[in-house]
């Protein structure tokens, strides 16, 4: 980096040595320190376009352009920029059409051109500073909106990442109060674990469900980035193949300006030598021809001269003519390929979207049906458990019915027909529980039997207990078999 010497003069320098070496000490310092990149990274309003419109930019010619390539460079833009060459539906607000217009009525007027053509180099400088501009201002543009984008995207996935840590949080803090209440009242621990299973199997189809859709989101963002990469490289291809085509033309617009100026000057010695030749007539001699035969020979020759240059100049410009027209056709030709190509690429990526979407849908009605046979099996294996359990609480019962009755028989006791009252030794617990045989909600104590595990309400259980008599019996089998 420059320091505060390399900006001091020396006496023995002039002053405009002096202005020279101070402008490229300031350069320097600025190139240095990327002055210029700072301030189009910080900018926050968009560029002002300059008031004096760029005449030759606008038509696609140099400033050295002579009347007929501006009048064919006019024809062109306005074959393709005229409202009624716009398709139905189009924008007809023929801005390019306009400016084309502009342009050629003033390049067109020679007065109106000296003027213009005396203050063109401002101009030029104008709009290639306004063009540099707004390029880094549209860059500027799109880094913002990629931060954006960048900056939801980590606040959704913090927030996504919350959740789950309040969720695995939330199920911590149910896992230890279960933990707590089983060690408070071991009485209730089946039903903690029945309600505590119950809630994890919700929690892990909750889970289940938010993953699944957090898949289907991140593909789709995996999908939206590959498509963002793909018009990123494409764009940044067409910059480069953009940047050699400028690069080629500036490299070939010296030669090009030397070979006009060759021809210029071609044309006008030849012009000139013509002139020289005709001098040689009557009218150098004051009327009088020291020879016929030269002087006719002398114009003859020069006729000549001329029917052969109006010829080749005939001849170039219909060649650059023919360069033009295969140009353009050729050009024509790749865009055609080019769009022809993007369309069976995004034909091929809307088969593949599709064929994705397709078998994601196919996976999700698979998981779908088995879960519901998974279900479906379940809810059979609790029927087949819960008749089996049924019916080892009826063998149960029935087994105390006839031990009670053997004893009355070793006993030499008859059976009465007053109500009888037994113990089969079922369980009496406290707490909330279903009846297996009536599927009622039981509040706050029911029996157990022993064998099978099946829960009874105190209404059956008194039922039950009733006596062995013939007729009890039947109202027992009646009850159990409800």
């Amino acid at each position: 980096m420059p320091t505060q010497n390399d900006f001091q003069l020396l006496p023995s320098q002039s002053g405009a040595d002096c202005m020279s070496i101070c402008l490229q000490n300031i350069r320097s310092f600025l190139i240095s320190t990327h002055l210029h990149q700072t301030i189009a990274a910080h900018m926050c309003e968009e560029p002002t376009k300059p008031e004096m419109p760029d005449y030759y930019f606008d038509l696609g010619l140099t400033q050295d352009a002579t009347r007929s390539e501006i009048k064919k460079a006019f024809h062109n833009l306005a074959l393709l920029h005229h409202p009624d060459k716009k398709a139905p539906g189009e924008s007809v607000d023929a801005v390019e059409f306009r400016q084309a217009r502009e342009a050629y009525e003033v390049l067109t007027d020679n007065d109106e051109k000296d003027t213009y053509d005396d203050d063109y180099v401002w101009v030029q400088s104008d709009w290639i500073r306004y063009r540099r501009k707004l390029k880094d201002w549209e860059q500027y543009l799109e880094e913002e909106r990629l931060r954006i984008e960048a900056e939801e995207q980590a606040r959704r996935q913090a927030a996504e990442e919350h959740d789950r840590r309040q969720a695995a949080l939330e199920a911590e803090r149910r896992r230890k109060e279960e933990a707590k209440k089983n060690r408070q009242d071991p009485e209730d621990c089946e039903t903690r674990r029945s309600n505590f299973a119950e809630w994890a199997f919700r929690q892990a189809e909750r889970l289940k469900k938010e993953a699944i859709k957090q898949e289907e989101v991140d593909r789709q963002q995996q999908e939206f980035e590959g498509m963002d990469r793909r018009r990123k490289a494409a764009e940044a291809q067409e910059k480069k193949a953009e940047e050699q085509r400028r690069k080629v033309k500036e490299w070939m617009r010296p030669k090009e300006a030397q070979k006009e100026e060759d021809r210029r000057r071609q044309r006008s010695a030849e012009r000139d030598q013509r002139r020289q030749a005709r001098g040689y007539g009557p009218r150098s001699h004051g009327g009088l021809c020291p020879c016929a035969q030269c002087v006719y020979d002398h114009w003859v020759e020069a006729y000549k001269q001329e029917v052969a240059e109006a010829k080749r100049l005939s001849e170039e410009a219909a060649q650059r003519a023919r360069e033009e027209m295969e140009r353009k056709a050729k050009e024509h030709l790749e865009k055609q390929a080019a769009t022809e190509k993007n369309r069976q690429e995004r034909e091929k990526n809307r088969q593949e979207r599709e064929k994705k979407a397709h078998e994601r849908k196919q996976a999700a009605k698979a998981r779908a049906a088995e879960t519901k046979t998974q279900a479906t099996a379940q809810k059979q294996r609790e029927e087949q458990e819960k008749k089996a359990r049924l019916r080892m609480a009826n063998e149960h019962i029935h087994k105390q019915q006839h031990a009670y009755l053997s004893t009355l028989a070793e006993s030499g006791q008859e059976v009465g027909t007053t109500d009888v009252v037994i113990d089969i030794g079922w369980i009496k617990k406290k707490g909330v529980a279903e009846c297996l045989f009536c599927g009622n909600r039981i509040n706050y104590f029911s029996f157990h039997c022993p064998e099978g595990g099946i829960v009874l309400k105190g209404a059956l259980w008194r039922a039950i207990r009733a006596s062995c008599s013939s007729v009890n019996t039947r109202l027992q089998s009646k009850i159990l078999r409800k």
